[in-house]
């Protein structure tokens, strides 16, 4: 239905939406709409937004039905894994669940498929406004609003990858059904707010005994918690140890001014992690809070204000 409406339909200027579990509930909402008449206040264009997820959001095959039907995505992806020592094609196969579970080749791999998938759109005409990157695909947004050159956002990406990976094996990660105001009392010694992905929806990153503490005390109060499949306790005090080579590779790489805006996805206020601007962060001092400070599109779409930025 939303593809017939996205390429079948006229784009009117009056719009009305209606939410639905069941074909009951939108049988409902179509004949309520219908008796109430059109829908007051037309819709208003605005500004287009690219948003570069972080890991988690990987999965075997990606990619390779693109990679098929666009040959502008191929190419991109073939330029792209000249950067790296690992086979990130790879990623497109279906048999890829284990390689996808190691950090240091999920981070390469999401990269690669970020970034040709932006050079796609970007041949179909389109050219957003606003970039927004989550954890590691902020190093993606970097490079695709040209503050890093491919061959060093791909050493960024590497490096990081494989520090993180490198990183203590005892953590844990939870996603709990609450604010950030609700988890913060409850943190401990060891554990973070790894990120903030909506008002309710908060995850908490650190020592496994910790973590499940927090997430338990959670469920007690009727709120939702899932553990998260990954290895490692990212943005988390886990990552202090190896923050300082992450720091060194960042230090010797070089920057030029974003041609897109990026909005910031950590707690930097308007700084983003590219160049510091908004704050007395050098570039590679960013890059490093982006790996261990709290992340999430929530907090970045928060932090975007224009006319300050």
């Amino acid at each position: 239905m939303a593809h017939s409406l996205a390429v079948g339909r006229a784009a009117f200027r009056q719009r009305a939406a209606i939410l639905a579990d069941s074909r009951a509930d939108l049988l409902s909402g179509l004949a309520a709409l219908a008796a109430d008449g059109p829908p007051r206040g037309p819709s208003r264009p605005g500004p287009t937004a690219f948003a570069f997820s972080g890991q988690g959001s990987q999965r075997p095959g990606m990619g390779r039905g693109l990679y098929e039907a666009f040959p502008v995505f191929a190419a991109a992806m073939d330029e792209i894994a000249e950067y790296f020592d690992m086979p990130v094609r790879d990623a497109m196969s279906d048999g890829a669940a284990d390689l996808l579970a190691d950090t240091s080749f999920t981070q390469p791999a999401l990269f690669a498929f970020q970034i040709a998938l932006f050079r796609l759109l970007e041949s179909c005409g389109l050219r957003p406004d606003l970039l927004i990157g989550h954890s590691i695909g902020e190093v993606a947004a970097a490079h695709a609003a040209g503050v890093l050159s491919l061959p060093d956002a791909a050493a960024l990406v590497s490096a990081r990858g494989r520090l993180m990976q490198a990183a203590r094996g005892d953590g844990a990660m939870f996603a709990v059904q609450a604010a950030e105001d609700e988890v913060r009392p409850l943190l401990t010694e060891g554990v973070d707010i790894a990120a903030v992905n909506a008002p309710s929806a908060t995850v908490v990153s650190g020592t496994a005994a910790a973590a499940e503490r927090i997430a338990a005390r959670l469920a007690e109060r009727g709120r939702r918690t899932r553990r998260l499949d990954v290895r490692r306790a990212f943005h988390s005090p886990h990552m202090d140890a190896v923050l300082d080579e992450f720091r060194a590779v960042a230090e010797g790489l070089s920057y030029a001014a974003p041609t897109i805006p990026i909005a910031a996805a950590t707690r930097r206020s308007c700084a983003t992690p590219l160049t510091g601007r908004g704050t007395s962060a050098s570039p590679s001092g960013s890059w490093t809070a982006s790996a261990r400070s709290p992340t999430g599109a929530s907090s970045g779409t928060w932090s975007w204000r224009p006319s300050r930025c």
